[in-house]
């Protein structure tokens, strides 16, 4: 599948006071962005086929900046 990620890893660099999350809806989990933390995550199964668990989206910022 051209043009997929494999994998991601995002790092957090900056202090948002209010919004700013990565959600990710199927596993019910939204990850607060603390300065100095990182997540990572497979966007792709073994077989190429698109881990859909993984999909994901970034809340707005309600407050603060995100970078």
């Amino acid at each position: 599948m051209a043009g997929d990620r494999l994998a991601t890893f995002m790092f957090y660099l900056s202090n948002i006071e209010l919004g700013g999350g990565t959600a990710f809806p199927a596993l019910g989990v939204v990850a607060r962005p603390i300065p100095g933390s990182a997540l990572f995550w497979f966007n792709l199964n073994p077989d190429g086929s698109i881990e859909a668990r993984t999909v994901h989206g970034g809340c707005p910022v309600l407050y603060g900046n995100k970078w």
